[in-house]
């Protein structure tokens, strides 16, 4: 489970290990609009010119707790923030390339290098308006994936549908259309071992790696 917006943490930090103890496993540090903790891609205005000193001490303390850190969302300032301040590798759960289709939520090439280059993972998200607008389909999603592989190897990318958050990419409306995914994947040379990385296994890696640097149970 997760946490979409660090908004419900407010400013008591110590939610966070309430709700890691809750079964969540990370947070997007915020969605939209600003919040407390940190300066949104899509908002009209910075508050805090990337993390505020609030945001810093929540990326403590998800380091702590052992929880993942999702920056999809977040402007381009607070990554490199949250990169600078981070002692675990960082997500961005559902994100596509600004190269391929160029819009304000998604990371630039210096961030998703970045990203991959701190152990981290980013799924491509899978909602029209981010991969290419109305005619995107399912070619186009993986377009952003190849980019991204390029630029970041194929260990640190995956899928990050958000269906929930939009979707509408013709040929892939919906979760039961994911074999398509895996055609298109086959179709342009993907090993089975790579597919298996990119649905899952890259993911699960690196929630492990950030899981065990929670020194909270440790004590």
């Amino acid at each position: 489970m997760g946490i979409e917006n660090g908004y419900p943490i407010g400013k008591n930090l110590s939610l966070i290990e309430k709700y890691r103890r809750m079964g969540f496993t990370y947070i997007t540090l915020c969605h939209s609009r600003n919040n407390d903790l940190c300066d949104s891609s899509t908002d009209s205005t910075a508050w805090h010119n990337g993390l505020s000193e609030l945001g810093k001490q929540a990326v403590a303390e998800m380091n702590r707790q052992g929880m993942m850190i999702d920056v999809s969302h977040a402007s381009e300032k607070t990554v490199f923030d949250v990169l600078a301040c981070s002692k675990a590798p960082i997500i961005a759960s559902h994100s596509c390339s600004d190269a391929v289709y160029s819009h304000k939520r998604n990371l630039k090439d210096a961030q998703i290098k970045a990203i991959a280059d701190a152990g981290g993972y980013i799924g491509v998200c899978f909602y029209k308006g981010h991969v290419k607008g109305d005619s995107a389909t399912i070619g186009d999603v993986i377009d952003h994936l190849d980019h991204m592989v390029q630029l970041a190897g194929i260990d640190h990318v995956g899928f990050g549908t958000d269906f929930d958050g939009g979707g509408g990419v013709k040929g892939c409306e919906d979760v039961s259309c994911m074999k398509e995914v895996t055609k298109e994947l086959l179709l342009r040379g993907y090993s089975v071992q790579d597919i298996k990385k990119l649905w899952g296994e890259n993911l699960m890696r690196v929630m492990d790696t950030i899981q065990s640097f929670n020194n909270a149970e440790k004590k």
